[in-house]
């Protein structure tokens, strides 16, 4: 009878640590826990709760567990939530089939790329049921036979054997995390991306990053690879998340990005434009500023340390930060966009003289193309969630930055290059309809006269279409009720 309430100790104490460590894992990194709940469905308010109230309900787990008059009842309330964390990771994988999964494992664990396969869920649900199984041997006891108070046990077996078994759970940590080490650094497949050794791996940290780089792309394998290489060979990439937000749902895109470890993937196929992935990119960051950017875009080196610098000067930034535009032999093309049209596209390039001495300070601009442009998570605006296809954005964007009380910068140094070549064509949908359907909605929502809009869409598109396209954008809104009646 003794060696059986030995034995449940043992395991309240063996759970009691797991949970400990499962909640003090969770405030190390809260923005895994909510990325990872957020990607189940939850809505950001309803996500914010359960990063904040989950540790505290793990950690209230791990001290009721080590009571013998709390311990059954925190037994039956960690079975509740191994039930819920295996529901969670066992329902994506039935829908998702071998795809992508959201990694919602145990406690919240997130692999650095931001995604579990079915491998990775398995894993965890294995894991969850041998702690699952711990857990009922515990409550088969009963409310009366969980043993004596964990400090009452360790007392009676004395220090030499509590300090052995210290010794043991410290030694087979250590173990794990090096063997864990271990597998992320040479988890590089051969062939196509190289062994592991030929460059550094773009790795998220288990802090939150400074900065997170994202692009969205659409079938632009070729493209991708060369930016995300140039990355990692020209800049420093310390304290950076990369993030790319697919909105075609290429797989060898998903490969290149997600299986070789390059950086966290998502596919965002269900709205195809670039204002929804690049708006996914703010939302999805870590990082406390973001760095977004084409597919298809080279920055000059150093311009990636230079902004985490930039970023830690100045914490409280309201501003959009963009750089001038250089072409192949490193002169510079553009700085910056002037409010005029040039054909369907409300912007027409410019340069700025201060612009080229890449020691200049940052200066005023009205507009800018949006192939690279940065500022803090915090203070992103967002698009307008009604936009579609491509255009529209540039001018807009800015003037909601400055309506918010920031500025938008041409910052000298942060100097980008831009593929504007198409020999096999646009890859992404490419509509008049689109372009003058996101400008009418943009110039509505900052309360910007129409007029000249209409009449430079006369040329591309017909009277009916603009008038059906007017329609819909301005028509209001029907109340939900009235909707179902």
């Amino acid at each position: 009878m003794q060696d059986t309430e030995s034995l449940t100790t043992l395991i309240r104490l063996a759970l009691a640590c797991v949970f400990a460590v499962a909640a003090f894992r969770k405030w190390r990194n809260p923005q895994a826990l909510e990325r990872t709940v957020r990607r189940i469905g939850v809505s950001p308010h309803l996500a914010g709760a359960v990063v904040t109230v989950l540790p505290w309900v793990e950690l209230c787990t791990a001290f009721l567990l080590l009571w013998r008059a709390t311990a059954w009842f925190a037994a039956l309330a960690a079975a509740v939530q191994l039930i819920v964390f295996t529901a969670v990771v066992v329902c994506p994988v039935v829908v998702h089939g071998d795809g992508p999964v959201p990694d919602c494992g145990c406690f919240g664990n997130e692999r650095r790329t931001g995604e579990a396969t079915t491998d990775s869920a398995v894993g965890h649900l294995f894991q969850n049921l041998l702690l699952m199984t711990l857990t009922v041997l515990v409550l088969t006891r009963g409310p009366r036979g969980t043993g004596p108070d964990a400090g009452t046990w360790l007392s009676a077996v004395g220090p030499v054997r509590t300090g052995a078994a210290a010794a043991a759970c410290l030694a087979a940590a250590v173990l794990r995390h090096r063997l864990r080490t271990r597998r992320r650094n040479s988890a590089d497949p051969p062939g196509l991306y190289g062994p592991p050794d030929r460059a550094p791996r773009l790795r998220t940290t288990q802090r939150a990053p400074a900065l997170t780089v994202g692009m969205a792309t659409y079938r632009e394998f070729d493209s991708l690879y060369f930016t995300l290489q140039s990355l990692r060979m020209y800049q420093d990439m310390t304290d950076i998340e990369v993030l790319v937000v697919d909105n075609y749902g290429c797989p060898d895109t998903r490969s290149l990005v997600h299986d070789s470890g390059w950086g966290r993937y998502i596919r965002l196929d269900s709205t195809v434009g670039t204002a929804a992935p690049r708006d996914l990119i703010f939302h999805e960051a870590a990082g406390a500023a973001v760095l977004c950017c084409d597919s298809h875009v080279l920055f000059e080196p150093g311009v990636l340390a230079r902004l985490k610098d930039h970023y830690a000067q100045h914490q409280s930034c309201q501003d959009l930060l963009q750089g001038p535009m250089i072409d192949a032999d490193g002169a510079v093309l553009a700085t910056h966009q002037e409010n005029h049209w040039r054909g369907t596209y409300l912007g027409s390039w410019a340069r700025d003289p201060r612009g080229v001495d890449p020691g200049h300070a940052p200066f005023d601009i009205s507009s800018g193309g949006l192939g690279a442009f940065s500022c803090r998570r915090a203070a992103w605006p967002g698009f307008n969630p009604r936009f579609r296809g491509y255009g529209g954005e540039e001018g807009y964007i800015h003037e909601k930055f400055r309506r918010a009380g920031g500025r938008t910068l041409c910052v000298p140094w942060l100097r980008w290059h831009h593929r504007f070549a198409r020999p096999s064509g646009v890859p992404y949908p490419l509509r008049t309809e689109d372009i003058f359907r996101n400008y009418l909605i943009g110039h509505t929502e900052l309360g910007w006269p129409d007029g000249e809009l209409r009449e430079r869409f006369r040329a591309w598109l017909a009277p009916e279409t603009m008038t059906a396209i007017s329609n819909e954008v301005l028509a209001p809104a029907v109340p939900a009720k009235e909707v179902m009646d």
